[in-house]
């Protein structure tokens, strides 16, 4: 008969001690000490451990590791240690218990020391790129094909979702997009996160998300891998990182930006000019072609184009601009004419046609799933498709305008800044010119040879109309003619050779408009407002007669326009007046 309390086995565990925790993945030891506590002198020759779990959590043995484990021989009152190499498999507490035994002599000891830990799972942080991507198109792509199109200079949004996929709360230290070609695209802005406690910005608690966004331009075609980086640690310190990644492809676009480059900074006067200049540029990867710049002005009866102005249109060619690795800019000028007091937007954008004329289709199919019982499903699934037309329009996202804004002031009285000491500069296209003399002009004075002296280089004839007669008066520098005098309130077409200004010279102080202006004969009459130097609505300037129809002619532009009893008339133009019945008007 053998006595247990004679020979016993003694186990202690040494490690994890109760209330130990692990994270979920972790490796760890369990360590016990066995000790041969015999009284009797009885060599043990075969002790051996055993290590058993349970509760809610999991742990597993490592790779290559036994249960039970084998002590070997312990003399009385020697000691050994056994240990299991474990991994941690799940959160939960989790109790083990280590039994020793001893095969010769059979002892086992029944007292087995038991501890409880805990296994947690860890903050873990988890990072999608949602866009571009896929799901911006809803499509079945092929495998190896580009997840998006988007073209050289196009400006696009990366965002991702950041999520904690751990039970603990995780902090973000870190987040970064990168393209893995290395220099293939520009970063505008962000990162941009929309954390979900603001007050706690860089902080996920368990199972929350963030989303991070950033403006992004594409400087290079060819395929670009866009990269998603974020990295961080738990409240434990547990650090962790993730890493997705979407495959782009960009192409050629020319992209062309409208800037300007020089504009009043102080107010204009009205009546007088002032240019404008602005520089478009080609910052894409393909040329331009054929591209010509538009202004439009709103009011858009506030400004108009200058009669000086070299090109004399709304719209200025530019012809081609190199895109790729040139990136060509051009720059263009107007002569504009202040028309009104107000504040006048000046918008110039452009049009062209694209080298390439890419342009991204989705081309779908459809397939049915299943047989013809119930249950039967269609599946449609879509690819994208580059395709291109050399020459097509540049499209509109592709176009970036710009705008400023002039202050349009009445003139002080000192002179309205058109010409020196109040003069007036009536500016000349190449080509006709309807024109007329704002102020009254001395007897002695209207001689064209002496009236027109400073214009005669350009000027190849003048005309004058009789609506009595219905005839025209001629007058051409150094050749004999009808037109003997130049006078104010009666209109004349100029025909330049080349673009010139008229300086009318203002009255003398104490000079004036003689009060009267007589309509002798109906139909129409060929006048202009002989009211000074400012602008005023044609139904005042006409009050009292009896007009049917007013013409005014667009200098620069050779077309003729229909002028309201609200439009304004303009010193130094001419109109076509149809008078219904003769008559007085007080001037």
């Amino acid at each position: 008969m053998v006595y247990v309390d004679q020979i016993p086995l003694r186990v202690q565990v040494i490690q994890p001690l109760t209330c130990t925790s692990f994270i979920e993945g972790d490796s760890f030891a369990v360590k016990v000490k066995i000790c041969n506590n015999s009284t009797k002198g009885i060599t043990l020759s075969d002790v051996k451990a055993q290590l058993c779990w349970w509760g809610q959590g999991g742990m597993s043995l490592a790779d290559g590791q036994g249960n039970p484990v084998g002590v070997g021989e312990l003399k009385p009152g020697e000691c050994a240690e056994a240990t299991w190499q474990m991994r941690c498999c799940e959160d939960g507490d989790v109790t083990f218990k280590v039994n020793v035994w001893n095969d010769c002599p059979p002892f086992i000891d029944i007292a087995s020391s038991t501890e409880t830990i805990h296994q947690f799972d860890p903050g873990h942080i988890c990072c999608y790129i949602l866009s571009p991507n896929l799901k911006d198109y809803d499509l079945c792509c092929e495998p190896g094909s580009p997840e998006a199109y988007i073209a050289t200079g196009q400006e696009f949004s990366v965002v991702a979702k950041l999520f904690n996929s751990g039970d603990r709360p995780f902090t973000v230290n870190e987040i970064q997009l990168s393209d893995k070609n290395g220099g293939e695209i520009e970063i505008m802005a962000g990162p941009d996160v929309q954390w979900p406690d603001p007050q706690n910005p860089g902080v996920l608690a368990k199972r929350q998300y963030a989303i991070v966004s950033w403006d992004v331009v594409c400087t290079e075609a060819g395929p670009t891998e866009l990269e998603v980086k974020v990295s961080g640690e738990d409240d434990m310190g547990t650090k962790d990182c993730c890493e997705h990644d979407v495959c782009i492809m960009q192409y050629p676009a020319a992209h062309l930006v409208v800037e300007f480059t020089d504009y009043p900074s102080e107010d204009i006067v009205t009546s007088t000019e002032f240019p404008i200049t602005a520089k478009i540029t080609n910052v894409g990867e393909a040329d331009a072609w054929g591209v010509q710049a538009h202004l439009s002005v709103f009011p858009d009866t506030s400004v108009r184009i200058s009669a000086s102005d070299p090109d004399g249109g709304y719209t200025k060619d530019l012809g081609n601009l190199i895109g790729h690795d040139v990136n060509e800019s051009e720059s263009v000028t107007w002569l504009l004419h202040c028309k009104e007091v107000c504040d006048s937007t000046i918008t110039i954008t452009v049009t062209g046609y694209d080298e390439y004329g890419y342009e991204v289709k989705q081309i779908c199919t459809s397939e049915i799933i299943g047989t013809p019982n119930p249950g039967t499903f269609q599946i449609t699934c879509c690819d994208l498709l580059l395709d291109g037309t050399p020459g097509a329009p540049i499209q509109s996202r592709f176009i970036e305008p710009d705008s400023i804004t002039v202050k349009q002031v009445e003139d002080d009285g000192n002179g309205d800044g058109n010409g020196d000491d109040g003069n007036l500069d009536v500016q000349l296209s190449p080509g006709w010119n309807l024109v007329s003399m704002p102020w009254y002009i001395p007897s002695d004075n209207r001689d064209p040879d002496d009236l027109l002296v400073d214009i005669l280089d350009n000027l190849e004839a003048v005309y004058a109309y009789d609506p009595c007669d219905e005839e025209f008066s001629t007058y051409g520098p150094g050749i004999p003619g009808t037109l003997t005098e130049v006078r104010d309130g009666s209109g004349y077409w100029f025909l330049m050779n080349a673009a010139d200004v008229l300086t009318v010279l203002a009255p003398p102080a104490g000079g004036g408009v003689p009060p009267t202006y007589a309509v002798d004969c109906i139909g129409y009459n060929l006048i202009g407002p002989r009211i000074g130097e400012e602008p005023m609505p044609c139904g005042e300037w006409l009050y009292e007669l009896h007009v049917s129809a007013v013409l005014g002619y667009d200098n620069a532009n050779d077309v003729y326009f229909i002028v309201r009893a609200d439009d304004l008339v303009y010193p130094g133009q001419g109109y076509w007046v149809f008078f219904t019945q003769p008559g007085i008007r007080a001037w």
